[in-house]
């Protein structure tokens, strides 16, 4: 993968991330219940948000510690009013292209950089509350979230990233849980809430190009289309989605 197509590469995952985040934002966070009565905020905090053009690409250079924790600073934060744990980062991840070299498995696996993860899991172990929110439409459950420090990563051969310029480690998304399991448990947002405005976001999702499973040119899995997979409870119409047969 040469320059031009891995920055025409990031610009894509920048793009699908953002339209991720602009639905959550709509039909969660903006939700009268999770707003007011929760008590919930998202708040910005990624360097796009903090740092100017000239400090990010000084930024982009530098790999010391200093640079890599300020180039991976998470996303976002929730601030929760009256809560025990009133600030917890989230880290939102989109990917949107199953990695067909694992055939059936490849529906329960991502990738991430290496150096991002591993500057996570630096976060974590100073005793940061740092979530990882993914949204992978090609997986059983599209909308997952875990701490940083659960999540579970494999090494990922040489051959398999060499054309992203930098090392890579594939995410095991079984070892995350769906999204409104941990919004239960660690913001007490009941899950008939929850489940419901994760909904909405899906149904939108189905409607917005850039969030739709898009497979490799080479894939022999190209007919399964975004939601063929889903389960309860993000499952939607079910005679919609007619489970393929692999070519």
């Amino acid at each position: 993968m040469n320059q031009a197509a891995r920055s025409l590469c990031f610009e894509h995952c920048v793009q699908t991330s953002t339209d991720f985040l602009s639905l959550l934002q709509k039909e969660f966070f903006a939700n009268g219940w999770v707003r007011d009565v929760h008590g919930i905020t998202n708040v910005p905090t990624g360097v796009e948000h903090i740092f100017n053009d000239a400090a990010r690409a000084l930024l982009a250079q530098q790999n010391s510690p200093t640079a890599l924790f300020l180039r991976h600073l998470p996303d976002n934060i929730l601030v929760q009013k009256n809560s025990v744990n009133p600030l917890t980062f989230v880290e939102y991840k989109t990917h949107c292209t199953p990695l067909f070299m694992y055939q059936e498995q490849q529906w329960d696996r991502t990738d991430i950089k290496a150096s991002s993860f591993t500057t996570y899991q630096k976060y974590a172990e100073m005793g940061v509350r740092l979530l990882m929110l993914f949204y992978v439409p090609y997986h059983a459950r599209p909308v997952l979230m875990e701490f940083v420090q659960n999540i579970r990563t494999f090494e990922k051969p040489p051959s398999a990233y060499q054309g992203y310029g930098e090392k890579r480690l594939s995410v095991d998304l079984t070892s995350l849980r769906p999204a409104h399991e941990v919004l239960q448990t660690e913001f007490g947002v009941p899950p008939t809430l929850s489940i419901e405005l994760l909904r909405r976001v899906l149904l939108q999702a189905l409607q917005t190009p850039s969030l739709q499973t898009q497979h490799h040119q080479n894939s022999p899995y190209r007919d399964r289309k975004t939601g063929w997979n889903w389960t309860a409870p993000y499952q939607l119409d079910p005679t919609y989605f007619a489970q393929p047969t692999a070519k």
